[in-house]
């Protein structure tokens, strides 16, 4: 999500502004006030909304290589250009192209040159370059729930292929910068299909020992689980209509059995990435890692469940896999769909309550209308 979408939903610069006013001596900024400000004089970093990216007037060159990678798309070559025209006009005249500007000072051991904070749906990142390190910080105000079982997932979790914590605060965390590409920018499709199959062995491979849980009681604790996640919105929202789309889920096989393993909740190509240093896969942004069922993540990296309007063409992929069976053989396809259904509508209503006060309202009842004319 960029700045310009996430302008439309909160009150961004005063978040912007809290977040690295709070963690101002986890950045290695001074005790100088941060504000955002109008363009002009005396700002020290810029913000371009549609690049997404908060960076210095004189960016170095591993912050322009960053940004490049970033923004390395496919697509037709007049749509490729027209992605590195602007990449390059707006970093050598970032000030031309700011919408708000930061008055924010570094420590002297700190090159603002080298630094580019890069905001998330959740998490604002400052990448130091000159250090190595990228800070991810928990937005202000929001719920650390994503954020804090992200740390203590990976403060557990000592696998290669899972980024190490270097530290960890009150709702921050620090580790090495990848030196690397994500999966979505790499252009040769062939390779970038050896990394998506490996990267799904290895989170299988987190499982020592599948957890054989009743496809239908299972369905069942997700949907009491949503109704219950949006009781603690503030924000009054209609429950009836999850309460029917899982009854409707629910019509599996009582004797229907299901196999949990350690999921990702996440895994897409954006998540995935190629570590130059290494030569080998890594798999980052586990805030919504939990246990769901062998063939979640399989269908949001191969199925495309994340992406907006495919759901019915998911349900229709799963239903006419020929190879499920060696995932779940307790289960027939068609429950397979329902209980992937049961679990997204479970994924969104969590990232739901992962927001404060109406944030996230209109993007989930856009999904509940989703889920309304599903047929399975």
């Amino acid at each position: 999500m960029k700045i310009s979408e996430m302008l439309e939903r909160e009150d961004f610069y005063t978040i912007l502004e809290q977040t690295l006013s709070n963690h101002r001596h986890v950045i290695h900024a001074t005790d100088a006030p941060i504000k955002v400000v109008p363009v002009g004089v005396g700002c020290s970093m810029f913000v371009n909304s549609r690049l997404n990216a908060i960076l210095s007037i004189h960016p170095s060159k591993a912050v322009k290589d960053y940004l490049k990678t970033e923004y390395n798309v496919s697509g037709s070559l007049q749509r490729r250009l027209a992605v590195k025209g602007y990449l390059w006009t707006s970093i050598n005249f970032i000030n031309k192209f700011a919408h708000k500007g930061i008055e924010v000072q570094f420590d002297k051991g700190a090159n603002q040159d080298d630094i580019l904070i890069y905001p998330c749906n959740k998490k604002i990142r400052l990448f130091d370059f000159n250090k190595g390190i990228v800070y991810s910080m928990l937005k202000f105000n929001f719920p650390s729930l994503y954020i804090d079982r992200e740390i203590e997932f990976r403060l557990t979790h000592k696998e290669s292929f899972i980024p190490q914590i270097e530290k960890t605060g009150n709702d921050y965390y620090s580790e090495k910068i990848i030196n690397g590409v994500p999966l979505a920018r790499i252009n040769d499709l062939s390779f970038a299909e050896s990394c998506k199959e490996k990267a799904y062995k290895l989170l299988m491979q987190l499982t020592k020992t599948d957890e054989i849980v009743n496809a239908q009681q299972y369905i069942n604790s997700l949907k009491w689980n949503c109704l219950d996640q949006l009781k603690r919105k503030k924000i009054f929202l209609d429950s009836s209509i999850i309460d029917c789309i899982y009854d409707s889920l629910l019509t599996v096989e009582p004797t229907e059995q299901i196999s949990l393993v350690i999921s990702h909740g996440d895994l897409q190509p954006g998540n995935i990435w190629w570590d130059e240093d290494r030569k080998q896969i890594v798999i980052i942004d586990w805030e919504t890692v939990k246990k769901r069922s062998r063939f979640y993540d399989h269908a949001a990296l191969y199925y495309n469940l994340r992406r907006e309007g495919t759901k019915q063409q998911v349900i229709e992929r799963i239903k006419n896999s020929s190879h499920i069976a060696s995932y779940t053989p307790q289960c027939s396809p068609i429950s397979i769909a329902k209980i992937v259904m049961a679990e997204e509508l479970a994924y969104q209503t969590e990232e739901l309550i992962s927001f404060p006060g109406e944030i996230g309202i209109k993007e989930y009842n856009q999904v509940i209308e989703q889920f309304k004319t599903l047929k399975i």
